[in-house]
């Protein structure tokens, strides 16, 4: 994952709080949340909750060290092992490990991937867009033997 720095009085709340705690989520949202989702990167006072300001619900979850959004169709709990703050702009590179994974069954594909589309997940793009999938299109493992296959 990569955060971007702090700018002039704009204090950055998410990278202090997995160093000192080591645990951070990953929460997939909806078109729908998307205002609601976007308005958590608004600079809030350390002491005023992102959760309470922003109408999410928190959700604690087997002990984790971080909160969940409540009922979000996709939640990733992560565990830091590395950090790296990086010299050319300032920006951070976080390395954590997977510790909890839960989405919709149906979203799971047969190879076990997940279909973001099927949860109803919007991307982000940059700062401030946010888009949802299509099908889009799949492709087997490329090799120099073979054109390419969809799957």
């Amino acid at each position: 994952m990569i955060l971007r720095p702090s700018t002039g009085n704009s204090e950055r709340h998410t990278l202090h709080n997995l160093l000192e705690t080591r645990y951070w989520t990953l929460n997939g949202f909806s078109l729908d949340d998307a205002a609601q989702a976007h308005q958590t990167s608004a600079p809030y006072p350390k002491t005023q909750s992102e959760f309470d300001a922003c109408d999410f619900m928190a959700e604690w979850l087997n002990e984790f060290g971080a909160p969940f959004v409540k009922d979000a169709p996709l939640q990733v709990g992560c565990l830091l092992r590395e950090h790296h703050p990086l010299q050319i702009n300032g920006t951070h590179m976080i390395i954590g490990e997977v510790q909890h994974l839960q989405y919709p069954e149906a979203a799971q594909r047969g190879d076990g991937s997940l279909s973001l589309s099927d949860m109803g997940l919007v991307t982000v793009t940059g700062l401030d867009t946010y888009t949802q999938p299509g099908t889009g299109v799949r492709f087997a493992p490329a090799d120099t033997t073979s054109a390419p296959r969809r799957l």
